[in-house]
């Protein structure tokens, strides 16, 4: 998932977006969808404290996480049951 780039003549700004792929964790219960995403301030305490081991690079208050797809996978795997490691989900409920 990433945002649409923002309405403005601005080709600097557009050129300068970042097209990445994002982790999300999902959880659904009927007609209700929780979303969240890793909280990147656990992940930048994580690693600096070596409890999290992940190819990155820092961007401004985040990181880009740069291994390959197996150690990603493998990333998301462990800390995909960790409630500290994600945000607070945004709440989508159905209602059609």
């Amino acid at each position: 998932i990433y945002p649409e780039a923002p309405e403005t003549v601005n080709t600097f700004y557009q050129d300068h977006l970042l097209r990445v792929h994002s982790f999300v964790r999902l959880e659904q219960d009927a007609d209700t969808l929780w979303v969240s995403d890793f909280d990147a301030e656990w992940l930048q305490n994580a690693a600096q404290k070596g409890t999290v081991r992940v190819s990155n690079i820092p961007m401004d208050g985040a990181m880009l996480l740069t291994g390959p797809t197996g150690e990603l996978q493998a990333f998301v795997q462990k800390y995909a049951k960790t409630p500290a490691a994600f945000t607070e989900p945004a709440k989508f409920v159905r209602t059609n």
